[in-house]
């Protein structure tokens, strides 16, 4: 083979090969990155965005009994509010921080600038409470509407790694989303019980809600470990079940089926604060089932871009020597005649 076909080849094996090394260094870097992102995000912005949740749960239900109580805002009100004013806080903390594990989660950022936004507008509602100027229906949007921002700052950043620390994220998400739901449903039999009523249009909404928590709760439980499953059907649970059970039973549109504040309150807040327990713990769970992943992770992403690069440069010299001693040759090697020994051609 002539020298400029042997040059050829071998800067066509070199693109070939700086190609593959590339491919692999991109897919074992973005894996990393991923799974980066999403633990940033969980330690910086889950776990504020968790309290925040908590905090305006509290504070609807209570605006909602005391609007329904016909009562003033009480200390229990006035301290919930100052609880989600400072998990408020801590959102607004990451919105203005410059994360450098979260520049590629720039959609997360904007999720979290938009609950601020809507954020600010809290105080108006809690002053129109105040002024007697809404009622339970447009307290009870506002609060919901919030928390569902603040649900939407969850979005597919945080499960992006297909991993087992995404599966946890996804359940520990959907175990929240559950607890939201039952928090719905407190909201309004706690205001029914304040008032001692229950309307047709309240009842419709209890039964929607009921549904969908269930449903909810029971696709989230049962991604978790067989012994937190058992936790989730104990007496907190099986108490709530026969409550509810009892409310859709009735007959009149304008009692609460002679239940009891007190007994709602404990069925209930059981129920709620299980459900806390167990995203605490599958948040928990799930980082430290993903520290070992990833710092396993970040050596191999080390060995591809390391010493797969040194690979990648050593076999380039190697190649590289080859081709100047080509170069510098004198020719053609010779070439012997047909038949002829082996050192003839060197004897002549």
């Amino acid at each position: 083979m002539t020298q400029p076909g042997i040059r050829a080849r071998l800067v066509a094996l070199a693109a070939v090969l700086i190609t593959l090394w590339s491919y692999a260094a991109y897919l074992t870097g973005q894996d990393t990155a991923d799974l980066l992102r999403v633990r940033a995000l969980a330690e910086t912005l889950g776990q504020p965005i968790d309290r925040l949740v908590l905090g305006l749960q509290t504070e609807r239900r209570l605006t909602v009994e005391t609007i329904a109580g016909a009562g003033s805002a009480d200390t229990a009100l006035v301290g919930a509010r100052e609880g989600t004013d400072r998990a408020a806080a801590e959102v607004r903390v990451f919105t203005e921080g410059h994360d450098l594990r979260l520049l590629t989660a720039d959609a997360v950022r904007d999720r979290a600038d938009e609950l601020v936004r809507r954020l600010n507008g809290l105080g108006t509602i809690r002053s129109q409470v105040d002024a007697g100027q809404l009622d339970r229906a447009r307290v009870v949007d506002g609060y919901d509407q919030l928390v569902d921002v603040a649900f939407a700052v969850y979005g597919p950043e945080w499960g992006a790694y297909e991993s087992d620390l995404a599966a946890d994220t996804r359940t520990v998400i959907a175990l929240a989303r559950a607890r939201e739901l039952l928090a719905r449903e407190d909201t309004l039999v706690s205001a029914a019980l304040a008032g001692a009523r229950f309307d047709l249009a309240e009842r419709r909404r209890l039964t929607t809600l009921v549904s969908n928590q269930r449903y909810a709760r029971g696709e989230a439980v049962a991604a978790l470990p067989g012994e937190r499953q058992r936790l989730a059907a104990g007496p907190p649970f099986t108490d709530l079940l026969a409550l509810e059970d009892a409310l859709s039973r009735t007959d009149t549109a304008n009692t609460v089926g002679g239940i009891t504040q007190e007994g709602w309150r404990k069925a209930v807040d059981g129920v709620l604060g299980a459900l806390h327990e167990l995203v605490t713990a599958a948040a928990r769970d799930s980082v430290q089932r993903a520290t070992p992943g990833a710092a396993g992770l970040v050596v191999r992403t080390g060995a591809v871009l390391g010493l797969g690069l040194i690979a990648v440069l050593a076999v380039l010299l190697s190649w590289a020597g080859l081709l100047r001693r080509l170069t510098r040759g004198a020719g053609p090697l010779p070439r012997r005649p047909v038949g002829a020994a082996p050192g003839a051609a060197a004897d002549r």
